[in-house]
């Protein structure tokens, strides 16, 4: 079978950049359209001597017979190199071939596809949680199932990856799902092709295939947005009449996350211990994200304080480690969607929605500014809590509210900046009401308390010659 692969040894001179603007003889080394790589062969080398034509030196004198045989034996050693890399499932580019004859290449180690799908899900099993090692597990099953339809044996070497193969993968987890009733669709085929491309860069670096093989292939994963609960939905929740025990449990937990903002797996996971009373009576709750491992501070609201006395792990108790009792996924999931379906929803409930509840309805839209939001739900960056708080419509109804009654009383910017005369106006109206304002709310009550803090001293009887004179 023919070979794909080229290979190329050319030699040539350049004047050198030093102070002797002497010339040097350089081996420029070409492999499969990869980034050219040179070698300087010799030094201090007479332009005269150099034939352009055989790209070799002239053969005037032993001296250049001797170094013509040399870059004979330099150019064979190249093309050795290339040849063992070819043969043994190499990396072949021309840096790697470049690294090799300077004695600076990794010892050649033949890994295909499924035998890096292994390696790296050791290596995650000590990195990742274990929610993030099953989405892991799943895409090693998806090549695995693509390698044997694809190839005779089952596996492709590393260094025979090129764009088609993902290509032909991502069609390939469209049309046959794991799952016969569960099909995957666009979002989730990205994100198992996200997690091939990563593994796949570690073994570019690791010297196992070529860095960024699968560069040209753009992932867009395009974000869902999730459902929030408004309140009076959230009302809703709290209210509906649920007689399963459990059920009632499911609802504590869920409606405790929308107005605290914890995740499914850190409320799971929250002990006693997490939380505390400050000097003036409030109880924080203070965790670390499971998933990201960044803290976060939450001062809880009444609600919250209600659920834990109820549903809570009781005071001075011990016989359980967290603060609630254990519920899966599965049966959360499960439970919400009966509640969802109790309170009419058209949509269907799941533990995120609490979260998004907190980050939209508890907080963006009572005007909790979006740092502080950030710090509560224990995000690293401020762009993951833009996804959770969203405006919504009743506030982007009251700010238009509010710019169509300063239109109706004047209060636009024009050319010339503010009306003046409408300025005035309405400055001698709200004038005396803000001054009363202040007056009454802000200095009267620290004058009060300048007064009680310091009394009048006690009046001293007047001296003889003072009272005569009264």
């Amino acid at each position: 079978m023919r070979s794909e692969n080229t290979f190329g040894v050319l030699f040539s001179i350049r004047q050198n950049k030093n102070k002797r603007k002497d010339y040097s003889v350089f081996a420029k080394i070409s492999c499969n359209g990869t980034p050219e790589r040179e070698i300087t062969i010799k030094g201090g080398f007479d332009p005269k001597n150099w034939n352009e034509g055989r790209g070799r030196p002239h053969l005037y004198t032993k001296e250049l017979r001797e170094f013509d045989t040399y870059l004979n034996k330099v150019d064979a050693k190249l093309t050795a190199i290339y040849q063992e890399l070819e043969l043994n499932e190499g990396i072949l580019t021309a840096d790697n071939i470049k690294n090799h004859y300077l004695g600076q290449g990794d010892a050649i180690e033949r890994v295909t596809m499924l035998e890096l799908t292994k390696r790296a899900y050791e290596k995650y099993s000590l990195e990742l949680k274990k929610g993030s090692l099953k989405n892991y597990g799943a895409t090693n099953s998806y090549i695995a199932r693509f390698c044997e339809s694809k190839y005779s044996g089952g596996d492709i070497p590393l260094r025979q990856l090129n764009f088609n193969f993902v290509d032909e993968f991502f069609t390939y987890i469209l049309k046959n799902p794991i799952k016969p009733n569960d099909p995957c669709k666009k979002t989730g085929a990205m994100k198992h092709i996200e997690r091939l491309k990563k593994m796949v860069k570690w073994a570019g670096l690791k010297g196992w295939c070529v860095k960024d093989v699968f560069a040209e292939f753009k992932i867009s994963i395009k974000r869902k947005e999730t459902e929030y609960l408004v309140w009076e939905q959230l009302q809703a929740v709290e209210n509906v009449v649920l007689i399963n025990p459990l059920t009632r449990l499911v609802r504590a937990i869920f409606v405790f996350c929308c107005y605290t903002g914890m995740a499914p797996i850190d409320v799971q996971s929250l002990r006693p211990s997490q939380l505390s009373k400050d000097m003036f009576g409030n109880i924080w709750m203070t965790y670390t994200r499971v998933k990201s491992e960044v803290p976060a501070w939450v001062p809880l609201l009444d609600k919250a304080k209600e659920i834990l006395e109820e549903f809570g792990l009781e005071q001075g108790a011990t016989y359980r480690e967290t603060v609630f009792k254990h519920v899966s996924n599965k049966v959360m999931n499960d439970h919400l969607k009966i509640i969802g379906l109790a309170c009419g929803f058209d949509f269907e409930v799941h533990p995120y929605v609490a979260r998004h509840t907190f980050g939209t309805t508890v907080t963006t839209q009572l005007g909790v500014p979006v740092e502080v939001t950030q710090i509560m739900m224990g995000h690293e960056d401020i762009e993951s809590t833009m996804i959770y708080s969203r405006v919504g419509n009743p506030l982007v109804l009251m700010y238009m509210q509010r710019v169509q009654q300063k239109i109706n009383s004047g209060m636009t910017i024009g050319i010339n900046g503010i009306n003046e005369e409408q300025f005035l106006l309405l400055l001698e109206k709200i004038a005396p009401k803000v001054l009363e304002n202040v007056f009454t709310n802000e200095i009267m009550p620290k004058l009060l308390e300048i007064v009680h803090k310091n009394p009048a001293p006690p009046q001293l009887p007047l001296p003889q010659e003072h009272r005569d004179a009264v």
